[in-house]
């Protein structure tokens, strides 16, 4: 399996002085899914909980922390039309954003638009999406 580069956490969980960059074994996207080349994520409260052991980890989900991101799509799972290699998008997934690629399924990808930039693209899932 391919490697790739992700923010882990010794332990488990813990303090900030926990994380470190380590290697994982990059996704392979399924069927319904796509792969993204991450180039920004979001920090927000969930993760911080999560890295302190306080927000366990959802059944299935990578226990990489990371749940929103902004990138470009890699690969593509079996049965994808919404999305093709190369386009800018951003999302929201169950975990996994802190590392060089994540898979998502595509209904949780949004277009990038334009004028935003990596960073602020990355930064909408969480806060702006799954608002009540």
């Amino acid at each position: 399996m391919t490697r790739m580069r992700a923010v882990l956490i010794k332990g488990g969980h813990g303090p900030i002085e926990n994380l470190y960059i380590g290697e994982a074994d990059k996704p392979i996207p399924k069927k319904g899914q796509v792969l993204v080349k991450i180039i920004a994520f979001g920090l927000n409260r969930m993760d911080i909980f999560q890295r302190q052991g306080g927000y366990p980890v959802p059944p299935g989900a990578s226990s990489i922390l990371g749940v929103e991101f902004s990138g470009c799509v890699a690969e593509l799972g079996e049965g994808v039309t919404r999305w093709a290699v190369g386009d800018e998008v951003f999302g929201l997934a169950g975990g996994g954003a802190y590392a060089e690629f994540i898979n998502c399924e595509e209904g949780l990808l949004m277009k990038k638009p334009g004028h935003l930039s990596w960073v602020e693209a990355a930064s909408i899932p969480e806060n702006y999406l799954t608002g009540e």
